[in-house]
């Protein structure tokens, strides 16, 4: 019954309450009526018809003295009357009937020889035995067998008509007055519920419930409109707060592309302090190369060829007498060849250093071409092999590691190709390499050692590796060597790490670091998409890149 209120309306809730419970009273009513008018029906057709048996034995004492049956049967007769009674019989105290009317004659197990009245009424059975004295003395009994249900049967017709009339006027009286006065409940709730939709449509919390009494939907209604109240506040608040974090988004998004910007020129600041360490130091070796060319000119003998032709222009008349004779003149041939094989000398050493020359000339360009490649590329995703990349990066820094006595070694797998901005993957493992030339600078070890190694992650990744045997990473520094600003050098910014780790995170990638601890070395790892082309990067560590004057050994 609970389930199929539920989704009503609350007038109609009302109204069906209110009928229910009229016709719970009702029929409650009509039930103790019933029970209370079968019991009176029962004792009043029980009575009537025990008087009626005390008449009727009263007047049959004068047919039992004389035993004359016809007598007794005309008195018997004056029980037809009584629609109810189905049969009557007049028994003599030795057993036999004097005079009977209906067809029954059945007792029923009851025995007619009794001295005082005695019913019996079971269910709408009605048995009576009826003693018939004269002068005190029992001569007759007299037996009286009717039914209840024609008397109960007419009686409850007129009952069940009486009740179903006040029923039906009792529910029609109770539906007129509920349904007029059900608005006093549902009025006010039905407003509340009419507000509160109004809100939840225009978010206007500055609405306010109307209160149409002090009962406890009014005192529902005063808690509604301080909630209304509390949730304007809140809702003003939080536009505030709303507006004020756009205007910092706003603020937010504004720093994050002036980082972006100085990300990308401290990374092309970074690449370009690469190229201008290598440059310089090929430039050294240019000098080298031009001063000791300047030494060899100084010191060259080709001025002496010219004397000797002066000297031979001279003594033409003679020439031969001159080369014969003379002591200079013999010793002349011995001069030539001797001179001859010092200009040759001469020759293949400005030789060779003028291909020393053009080589790290070369170098510079290739390292400036390089430099202005990524330069022009930068924010644009290519699909590229990694080891270029990775031989780019080492090519920019092979100088530095030869003055400062690194071993490099190259560990590369084949991978497949990567989607990345190659100019932040160059930024990137510059920093990484020049880091990790800082690190080994730093030990005592005869031998200092940087391995590049690349290999494929799960997960559609590859890994570009650089690891060092360096000072170490100690392990409260692990987790704060990418935050801006933290650096452990007197000369370094913090900011290589943290903008590249921003940069792989843009590429869709990650930078991560591991360390055994301090004197334990290094292992930073670049983890780049890949670029799911079919294509793969050779393992370029079994063919070393072109070499120059500065490459470090593999």
């Amino acid at each position: 019954m609970k389930s199929l209120l539920l989704n009503l309306p609350v007038r109609a809730k009302l109204i069906a309450i209110a009928l229910l419970s009229c016709s719970i009273a009702l029929l409650l009513a009509a039930a103790v009526r019933g029970g209370f008018q079968y019991y009176s029906l029962r004792e009043t057709f029980s009575h009537d018809l025990a008087a009626l048996s005390k008449v009727i034995a009263s007047n049959t004492t004068a047919a039992v003295t004389f035993q004359d049956a016809k007598s007794a049967s005309e008195v018997l007769q004056a029980l037809e009357a009584k629609a109810s009674v189905l049969s009557a019989s007049l028994w003599l105290p030795d057993g036999t009937v004097l005079s009977r009317f209906g067809a029954d004659d059945d007792l029923g197990g009851i025995k007619p020889a009794t001295d005082r009245p005695a019913t019996h009424f079971p269910g709408l059975a009605f048995r009576h035995l009826q003693p018939v004295i004269l002068d005190g003395e029992q001569i007759a009994t007299l037996y009286v067998r009717a039914d209840f249900g024609p008397t109960l049967q007419q009686a409850s017709k007129v009952e069940s008509a009486t009740f179903g009339i006040a029923f039906v006027a009792s529910l029609l009286l109770a539906f007129l007055v509920s349904s007029h006065l059900q608005s006093t409940i549902s009025g006010p709730v039905l407003k509340l519920a009419e507000t509160a939709a109004t809100i939840a449509k225009d978010k206007d919390y500055s609405l306010r419930a109307q209160k149409f009494g002090c009962d406890e939907v009014g005192a529902l209604t005063d808690a509604f409109n301080r909630m209304l109240a509390e949730i304007q506040g809140h809702d003003a608040a939080l536009r505030r707060e709303i507006a004020e974090r756009a205007r910092v988004e706003q603020e937010v998004d504004k720093l994050h592309k002036q980082v972006l910007q100085a990300t990308r020129q401290a990374g092309m600041a970074e690449v370009a302090t690469g190229v201008l360490h290598n440059v310089g130091n090929v430039l050294n070796s240019v000098n080298i190369s031009t001063a000791l060319l300047n030494e060899q000119l100084e010191k060259s003998r080709a001025s002496n060829v010219s004397r000797i032709a002066q000297l031979l222009h001279s003594r033409a008349g003679d020439l031969g007498e001159f080369l014969t004779t003379d002591p200079k003149g013999r010793a002349l041939p011995d001069y030539l060849a001797e001179l001859g094989q010092r200009l040759e000398a001469d020759r293949l050493k400005m030789h060779a250093e003028l291909r020393s020359l053009a080589a790290n000339i070369e170098h510079i360009k290739e390292i400036v071409a390089m430099q202005q490649n990524y330069a022009k590329v930068s924010g644009e995703t290519e699909s590229l092999p990694v080891t270029d990349l990775v031989e780019d990066s080492l090519r920019m820094n092979a100088a530095a590691f030869v003055r400062h006595g690194v071993t490099l070694r190259r560990d590369f797998a084949p991978v497949p190709f990567v989607s990345v901005d190659k100019h932040k993957v160059l930024q990137i493992l510059t920093n990484l390499l020049r880091n990790a030339k800082y690190a080994v600078d730093e030990i005592t070890q005869a031998k200092k050692l940087i391995t590049v190694r690349t290999r494929v992650e799960s997960g559609g990744f590859v890994a570009i590796i650089v690891a060092d045997n360096g000072v170490g990473i100690p392990a409260e520094n692990l987790t704060r060597i990418f935050a801006y600003g933290f650096t452990t050098r007197k000369e370094g910014h913090g900011f290589g790490l943290h903008s590249g780790a921003l940069a792989a995170k843009e590429m869709g990638g990650a930078l991560t670091v591991t360390s055994e601890g301090p004197g334990r070395g290094a292992t930073f790892t670049l983890t780049v998409p890949i670029a799911y082309d079919l294509r793969v990067s050779p393992a370029t560590s079994v063919c070393p890149p072109k070499s120059h004057p500065l490459t470090a050994a593999s």
